[in-house]
């Protein structure tokens, strides 16, 4: 089993603030993803995705996934 990595808040809160979110929303993702190698870019996707189409983050986080097909995420 993966460890999962150390949070980098600031950068949380930076990528939130870029696509005009909440912080809380990226670390929603953040938690899901965690111990993947692209998990900060996988963040940014997703608040951008939920930006732009007016989404809960909730529904940008599983549109992501199916479109981006078998992902390894954490619970």
């Amino acid at each position: 089993m993966e460890q999962p990595t150390q949070t980098d808040l600031e950068l949380l809160i930076d990528l939130a603030t870029q696509a005009d979110m909440d912080y809380r929303d990226a670390y929603f993702v953040w938690e899901r993803v965690r111990t993947h190698p692209s998990a900060y870019l996988i963040v940014k996707a997703v608040l951008c995705l939920a930006d732009k189409q007016t989404l809960p983050i909730e529904v940008a986080f599983v549109t992501w996934s199916m479109w981006a097909g078998r992902l390894r995420v954490t619970r």
